[in-house]
């Protein structure tokens, strides 16, 4: 059953916003890990919440790019993921 769902919420997302599967899946791991997280969410594109939607990435580390997503509004995926490889 569970797997039944899964696979409707992918149709759905690919016809709704007319992308591929793959991206459908993004968008589902995305909505797992930052779905109730609005200041996430509304802060950081897709690429970067891709980039923070693994699981070793922990709250805190989201919440440190988040502080230098503010202070410096160019950082994007390239600079989130160096940040990252030095932890």
């Amino acid at each position: 059953m569970r797997d039944l769902s899964i696979r409707c919420a992918y149709d759905f997302i690919q016809r709704e916003f007319n992308v591929g599967r793959s991206t459908a899946r993004l968008y589902m791991k995305i909505y797992e890990k930052f779905g109730n997280d609005e200041e996430a969410l509304s802060m950081l594109r897709v690429g970067e919440l891709s980039v923070l939607s693994v699981k070793a990435v922990t709250d805190k580390e989201v919440r440190a790019v988040i502080a230098m997503k503010k202070e410096y509004p160019a950082l994007g995926r390239g600079g989130i993921e160096a940040l990252l490889t030095q932890r």
